[in-house]
């Protein structure tokens, strides 16, 4: 069965996060679904060979896409979660799949041991024994008061799927490289490197869950 790469957005910030690497994913032997929270509902925005852009009334941050499947398409594959902050080098794709090949048996492949950062690989039948994850991630408002809430939610649960299993392993065990940090979409990001994927993650919240987050909408 094939893994399908699954990224969330949302509409103040695609322009930014998505767009420009288009060509990029265009590149990769993957298909692509991306979700564009903040619209009013679920549709097909965009789609270029490997990738289709949705647009999804549902916005729960790194949760985003995978809701959006449940809710609108079902699960039918595989599922790597990827954030819009992250940048793939070009080993990524040779990577991933040499450790598909070795533990796509298992429930998840957690990106990293300790904290997810709301990205991994989960199996499509665990996936399938988990439809209930829109309850708990079902927001479909934006009221700042809303989101902040559901902000600091993605946070905190953002290993839940992978807590929820012990059939798992990890792509990298040993933490990753701090490259840069700077300010970056009106915050200040920090850059890891995840030599194991040649992956890199801007990272805001590197300070822990803060009281309110800035947010437009």
């Amino acid at each position: 069965m094939e893994t399908v790469l699954a990224m969330s957005s949302n509409i103040n910030y695609a322009d930014k996060t998505i767009y420009p690497n288009l060509e990029r994913y265009k590149s990769l032997p993957f298909k692509v679904d991306i979700y564009i929270s903040g619209h009013s509902k679920y549709s097909l925005l965009k789609s270029y060979n490997n990738i289709n852009i949705y647009s999804t009334d549902y916005n729960v941050f790194d949760f985003t896409a995978l809701v959006s499947k449940y809710k609108y398409e079902g699960i039918n594959s595989h599922i790597f979660l990827l954030h819009d902050t992250v940048g793939i080098g070009d080993n990524f794709s040779t990577l991933l799949q040499e450790k598909l090949n070795d533990y796509s048996h298992l429930d998840a492949i957690g990106l990293q041991k300790g904290p997810s950062r709301g990205m991994g690989w989960f199996n499509y039948n665990y996936l399938l024994k988990h439809d209930n994850l829109p309850l708990l991630f079902g927001n479909r408002s934006n009221d700042i008061k809303q989101l902040n809430h559901f902000k600091k939610l993605a946070i905190y649960k953002e290993n839940l799927l992978l807590d929820l299993t012990d059939r798992k392993t990890y792509f990298q065990t040993d933490d990753p490289e701090i490259t840069e940090e700077a300010c970056l979409e009106n915050s200040f990001r920090r850059t890891y490197f995840f030599k194991s994927l040649d992956l890199y993650k801007y990272q805001a919240n590197f300070m822990g869950i803060q009281p309110t987050y800035n947010m437009k909408v």
